[in-house]
């Protein structure tokens, strides 16, 4: 880790927290029956379709163009159920582990806030950081208001990393650890108030938008393959989740089989290629999973 440097962490918590309370309206909609089965790795998963958005942001202005049926905020939302389903699947191992000493965790990030906020509040003095912004900081009352301020200081310091970066004490691991240790104790009060009964419903959350996210992730490979036919590059961009998926067994690594790509028709008489329907599941209300989300009417 170097100091130009300062994301580590694929993951932000406070970017996923935003994501997951973005689509909370839409778990609480959804029933729960026939949803994807969770087969995959969530936290390796994630970080894989987040690799891919930098190519797919390339392509949006083409989506636009060529399939107008297609919602153009497509990649945004596969983004964002990624997200979603980074911290949702914090939310479950937090509410499935023994509970964390919050007493302990509070104490360290007391000390880390301090330094963060003092550092903070001498850059906004020297204009190298937005001094508004920390207008948002409510102190250290309580532990939601320390672990929200304590996500704004990070992501405060490494969006500005570029301009602050030798010019102040903090590091890129102290940021890491800042963000860890506030996920850490959100997630322990959550569970300390909701007690064992919070562990079916995170679990159930988690299933949700693991569906969420993998019927927008397909849909997306499918838009992926039409909008790159002729460069061949289709799997390069938005790659199979499944195709490099591994097991044990006894001292072997077995590759596990992979499910047969869904086919896309070969093009005929100079005719551009269709992207194969999109599979959906019977008496699906339309938005909902069972019927292609991101499809305009």
């Amino acid at each position: 880790m170097t100091m130009s440097d300062p994301v580590s962490n694929p993951v932000p918590a406070l970017q996923a927290r935003a994501a997951y309370a973005a689509i909370k309206p839409e778990l609480e909609a959804m029933d729960g029956k026939n949803l994807i089965g969770l087969n995959l790795d969530v936290a390796a998963t994630v970080v894989t379709v987040l690799g891919c958005m930098p190519e797919l942001r390339l392509l949006k202005s083409r989506l636009i163009e060529d399939l107008p049926k297609v919602d153009p905020n497509l990649f945004e939302k596969t983004e964002q159920y990624a997200y979603a389903l980074r911290h949702a699947d914090t939310l479950h191992t937090a509410a499935s582990t023994p509970s964390e000493p919050i007493a302990e965790i509070a104490a360290q990030l007391k000390d880390i806030h301090g330094r963060l906020e003092a550092d903070a509040r001498a850059l906004a003095q020297r204009k190298l950081i937005d001094p508004d912004r920390l207008a948002f900081l409510t102190g250290v009352r309580a532990f939601q208001s320390m672990t929200s301020d304590v996500f704004l200081l990070v992501e405060l310091f490494r969006k500005n990393w570029s301009t602050i970066a030798g010019k102040t004490a903090v590091t890129a691991d102290e940021l890491d650890t800042a963000e860890r240790l506030a996920e850490r104790l959100d997630n322990a009060v959550g569970v300390r108030e909701q007690g064992p009964a919070g562990v079916p419903e995170a679990a159930e959350n988690r299933r949700k938008a693991f569906h969420l996210f993998m019927k927008a992730y397909d849909e997306t490979r499918r838009v992926v393959g039409f909008l790159r036919w002729h460069e061949k590059d289709a799997d390069t961009i938005a790659p199979s989740l499944f195709a490099a998926r591994m097991r044990k067994s006894g001292s072997e690594i077995v590759t596990e089989p992979v499910p047969a790509p869904v086919p896309v028709p070969a093009p005929t008489n100079g005719a551009a290629p269709q992207p194969a329907p999109a599979v959906t599941e019977p008496n699906a209300a339309p938005g909902m999973p069972g019927n292609p989300p991101f499809i305009r009417n």
